[in-house]
């Protein structure tokens, strides 16, 4: 029989960002006006995944599943969304509670239809664990170029663990299941979810509270067998685009800083610390000027690149002024400076610091 409430409804609901392809932060979604009788403020946490890839989600008190059924298994299509006690019941013609085809939410990458509309709000998952950690280890070549990069936390799987996924789009998620009914045993880098098949590399552990950030790792380097290797893991406290005021932003290219109209490219992409003064690329390498003037106030420019990362660089550690928009060496009197403003594939430098000097003037944008 139909759920008697008079409130108006509110879910709270977490969707992964596999939906449309990037984070999607935590949600709180308010059902359409001819549903709000039939759900009293009833909230919903993640809880996997349906067979079509649209999310499934479970009631906070364990006892209603909202999906898009009627079947979730692998390789069946979701015909309507359903407020039911329990999966599968659809199937079989047996609703107990409710269904309805609610409006489509206004994401064209979202395929089926939605039961609501959003609106964002903080908390859950998003609350708990640290949202971005990047990956910078020296492992084998071939890992190396697929493993070392930034990891952005985009909601749960359906054993509560948290879920990322990198700019380059493998995964990090408590496994080696994550469908409904399956709890992980081991933390999980692979290019596929929930799945039993290709992985990088694996981390044996039942704690899905989060990703263990220092820790030996089994790595199947160059078909050589599963090995004992370090991963290292850092939080990353901001990441953002650097920005000149001629829309141009600093680029790696070939270990080297440039100057490349801004797009959407991850090359863009830089984490910055603001304890050790280090900017990273998504690669783990560091900006670094390449030689440091022997007088503070020497004004002859210094070309910028791309290194290694070293704790209590001077040539590494860097600061930003939001006020005067200067990115400069710390105790030193040199800023960032665009020596080719204007040019594609410019020349970036270190040039003794002038407020007012349009060169010196960058923006950081925390824009993905």
């Amino acid at each position: 029989m139909p759920v008697r409430c008079t409130a108006k409804t509110v879910l709270s609901l977490s969707l992964l960002s596999r939906v449309c392809g990037g984070p999607l932060r935590l949600k709180r979604m308010v059902a359409a006006r001819d549903v709000e009788a039939a759900l009293n403020d009833t909230k919903f946490a993640p809880h996997g995944a349906a067979g079509n890839g649209a999310p499934v989600f479970l009631s906070e008190e364990g006892d209603l599943y909202l999906y898009h059924g009627p079947k979730c298994e692998a390789g069946h299509s979701g015909i309507r969304w359903y407020l039911i006690k329990s999966l599968g019941l659809a199937e079989s013609g047996e609703v107990e509670l409710f269904t309805h085809r609610w409006r489509a939410l206004d994401l064209p990458c979202f395929k089926v239809e939605t039961p609501i509309g959003t609106e964002v709000v903080a908390g859950s998952i998003f609350d708990r664990v640290n949202k971005t950690i990047q990956i910078t280890s020296p492992l084998c070549s071939s890992r190396k170029a697929l493993m070392n990069d930034v990891f952005q936390l985009q909601g749960e799987t359906d054993n509560g663990a948290p879920l990322f996924k990198s700019l380059r789009g493998n995964y990090l998620y408590h496994g080696p299941r994550c469908g409904i009914g399956q709890t992980g045993k081991k933390w999980i880098i692979s290019p596929l979810l929930c799945s039993q098949g290709f992985s990088l590399a694996y981390r044996q552990t039942e704690d899905g509270t989060a990703p263990p950030l220092d820790d030996e790792w089994m790595v199947n380097c160059d078909r050589s067998g599963w090995q004992l290797a370090d991963i290292q893991f850092s939080v990353v406290p901001m990441i953002g685009r650097i920005r000149t005021g001629a829309s141009f932003c600093l680029e790696v290219f070939q270990r080297r800083a440039v100057l490349q109209p801004c797009n959407t490219d991850d090359a863009q992409l830089w984490i910055y610390n603001t304890t050790s003064g280090q900017l990273r690329d998504r690669n783990g390498l560091c900006l670094e000027a390449t030689g440091l003037p022997v007088l503070e106030t020497q004004a002859i420019g210094i070309p910028v690149a791309m290194g290694d990362c070293l704790d209590d660089s001077s040539a590494q550690s860097w600061e930003y002024n939001a006020d005067s928009e200067q990115v400069k060496l710390k105790n030193l009197d040199q800023c960032l400076d665009a020596a080719q403003p204007d040019t594609i594939g410019g020349r970036v430098q270190i040039f003794l610091c002038h407020i007012g000097n349009r060169n010196q003037e960058w923006t950081y944008s925390q824009d993905l």
